[in-house]
C-alpha cells in the first residue's frame, strides 16, 4: 500500500502541477522548491569540479578552468535566456488551451536550440582561443585553456537541449523532472571525474 501511495504521488510529480486548481501557495510552494534544490545541485556541480581538479591536476589545471568560466557563462546565459522565453510562452499556450501555438512554440523552441548549438560546436575551435587573448589569459594556461574550451563546445548543444526541455516542462508546470535529470548528472559528473581525473591525471604527469 505504502510502495503503491509513493508510485502514484511519484508519478503526479512528474505530471506537472496545474497552478489554476487548488490552493496558489501550495502550488507555487511545490514549484519553488525543486528550482531551489536544481540550483544546490549545481553548484554542487562547479564545486566538486573545481576540488577534483586542484586535488589530482594541479593549480595549473584549476586556472585554466577557471579562466574558462566567462565565456561558458555567456553561453549559459544565452541558452537560459531561450528557455525561460520558451518556458513564458509555453505556459500561457498551455493555460489558455492553445495546443496548435503550444506545439508550435515547442517545435520552434527546439529548432533554434539546434541551430545555435551546432552553430557554436563549429564554431567553437575558431574563436575560443582568440576570446581568451582578448581575456587577457595567462600565456602558461592558454593552451589548457583553449583545449578545456573546445571540449565544452563539443557538449553545448546538449546543454542546450537541457536548458530548453526544463523551460518546456517547467511551462507545462513540472518542475521535478528537471530536478531528477540534474540530480542524475550532477551524480554522474562527480563519479565519473573522480574515475577518469586521477587516471588521466597519473597517465600525463599531472602534479597530484
Amino acid at each position: 500500500m505504502h510502495l503503491r501511495q509513493g508510485l502514484q504521488n511519484f508519478k503526479e510529480r512528474l505530471s506537472g502541477i496545474d497552478m489554476t486548481k487548488g490552493a496558489p501557495w501550495k502550488n507555487l510552494l511545490l514549484f519553488t522548491v525543486p528550482l531551489l534544490i536544481g540550483n544546490l545541485f549545481q553548484q554542487m556541480y562547479s564545486t566538486a569540479d573545481a576540488i577534483i581538479l586542484g586535488r589530482f591536476v594541479g593549480d595549473n589545471a584549476l586556472a585554466a578552468v577557471g579562466s574558462s568560466i566567462p565565456i561558458f557563462f555567456l553561453i549559459m546565459v544565452l541558452m537560459m535566456g531561450i528557455s525561460m522565453g520558451a518556458g513564458v510562452m509555453v505556459s500561457q499556450y498551455f493555460g489558455a488551451k492553445k495546443r496548435e501555438d503550444l506545439s508550435y512554440t515547442v517545435g520552434a523552441s527546439l529548432a533554434l536550440t539546434t541551430i545555435l548549438g551546432v552553430a557554436m560546436m563549429i564554431s567553437g575551435p575558431f574563436v575560443t582561443r582568440p576570446l581568451l587573448v582578448l581575456l587577457d589569459t595567462p600565456p602558461e594556461i592558454l593552451d589548457d585553456s583553449a583545449l578545456y574550451m573546445n571540449i565544452l563546445m563539443l557538449g553545448v548543444l546538449g546543454m542546450g537541449y537541457f536548458n530548453i526541455l526544463s523551460g518546456i516542462l517547467r511551462g507545462l508546470g513540472d518542475a521535478f523532472s528537471p530536478l531528477l535529470y540534474l540530480a542524475i548528472a550532477s551524480v554522474l559528473n562527480v563519479f565519473l571525474n573522480l574515475l577518469f581525473i586521477p587516471c588521466w591525471a597519473g597517465a600525463f604527469g599531472a602534479r597530484p
